[in-house]
């Protein structure tokens, strides 16, 4: 199949979907290798009909549908039921999906952009892209670490040189043999804003990485126009970037609210912007700091200037954390607290961020990582220090 001038779908599953392929469809690449856009929109986060029409207006889709989440709620075991069951019975399960998909235009395309693989891109392919081709672009942290792989509704080990459990391995090589071989992404490119972070041994070698161009002139003025509106802008020299309470132990909770609650006493004005996925220790914190409800989009803020060199980022290692710098090429100082974190998943994706935001810094004093209360306490009075020597000069 001819590289160029590809007739394309996309899909997009959140917030940060739908701005990066905005940016990606803006570089020169794309614009030979996309020809004609489709996009859909899994509506989990409420798109507004006004943003709708905006990336209507914009001109980078030839339609663009809103489809209803209809896996929402559903369990691992049931994706991984359902993924069995349309890879046995591929035409009854489609005959029930279908009517989802109503206002898509029913044609072949000969590519599917998406943000993840997942349940909802794999039933994408099937019904619009069975031959074609996959091309992958970041959807955050995951990206860089292979873990956008998200559902058993494919091979992993297609995209992926070796699965990230014995679990999954079985799971999907269970699902692959019994669909034969249907439910498999054929991918052969990721898109990236920084693809020289990426490890190698992670990816297949027949996915060629690529680069989105980090947004800026153009790219951003349409971003913009899309979304700027939707974004708190209000400047904040210290932010705190929370992350997701909904898996923590009682332990390490309490653990994390006594942070949260030492950098409100040496930061004043501490902003705290809740994980999406929090559900408790926002309102544990309240009395301590001012609250940024995640209402809108944390990229757009910083597109917009509610972050730039001089803020201040505690986090414990997330997309959030890193984008400014990844996406944008601000430098806000960076402090990782992902040493407080216990051992498991979220502590060794936050080592990964770290090294990758020490690699993109390179010299210099912005990012730090203490690794015990003394540690932070001791960089909390540097760092007030720090801010109350300029306001001195400043004024």
């Amino acid at each position: 199949m001819d590289d160029c001038c590809m007739n394309t779908i996309a899909v997009c599953e959140t917030p940060l979907h739908l701005l990066n392929v905005i940016a990606l469809l803006q570089s020169f690449e794309a614009e030979r290798k996309f020809s004609t856009v489709d996009l859909i929109v899994i509506n989990q986060f409420e798109l507004k009909g006004d943003v709708r029409e905006r990336i209507e207006s914009s001109g980078l889709f030839n339609s663009v549908n809103v489809v209803t989440p209809y896996y929402s709620r559903q369990s691992k075991i049931g994706t991984l039921l359902n993924s069995m069951k349309k890879g046995l019975m591929t035409k009854s399960y489609f005959q029930a999906v279908e009517k989802y998909y109503r206002g898509v235009p029913h044609k072949t395309y000969d590519c599917l952009l998406a943000g993840c693989a997942t349940a909802y891109a794999m039933d994408v392919k099937i019904q619009f892209c069975p031959q074609g081709k996959t091309a992958f672009f970041e959807e955050g942290e995951g990206s860089y670490l292979g873990n956008f792989v998200k559902s058993a509704a494919c091979f992993d080990r297609e995209i992926l040189r070796c699965s990230k459990s014995p679990t999954r391995s079985f799971a999907t090589t269970l699902v692959d043999l019994l669909s034969r071989h249907k439910l498999r992404f054929n991918p052969d490119s990721l898109y990236l804003y920084r693809p020289e972070l990426v490890d190698g041994g992670i990816y297949r070698p027949v996915i060629e990485l690529r680069q989105i161009s980090p947004l800026s002139a153009e790219p951003a003025a349409v971003v913009r126009r899309i979304f700027g509106d939707l974004a708190d802008t209000v400047e904040a020299k210290w932010v705190f970037l929370g992350n997701p309470d909904c898996d923590v132990t009682e332990s390490e909770f309490k653990r994390i609210q006594a942070i949260v609650t030492c950098v409100a006493s040496h930061c004043a004005d501490l902003l705290y912007r809740p994980h999406p996925r929090s559900r408790k220790l926002s309102e544990s914190v309240a009395a301590a700091v001012s609250q940024d409800r995640s209402e809108s989009m944390w990229e757009i803020r910083c597109l917009n200037g509610g972050v730039d060199d001089d803020t201040v980022l505690f986090g414990f290692g997330s997309t959030a954390q890193i984008n400014p710098v990844r996406m944008f090429g601000l430098k806000p100082t960076l402090v990782f607290l992902h040493n407080f974190l216990n051992d498991g998943i979220d502590r060794t994706c936050a080592e990964r961020c770290y090294s990758e935001a020490k690699a993109l810094y390179g010299e210099g004093d912005k990012v730090f990582a203490p690794a015990s209360m003394r540690e932070l306490e001791s960089l909390l009075r540097r760092l007030s220090n720090v801010e109350d020597i300029k306001n001195e000069t400043l004024g």
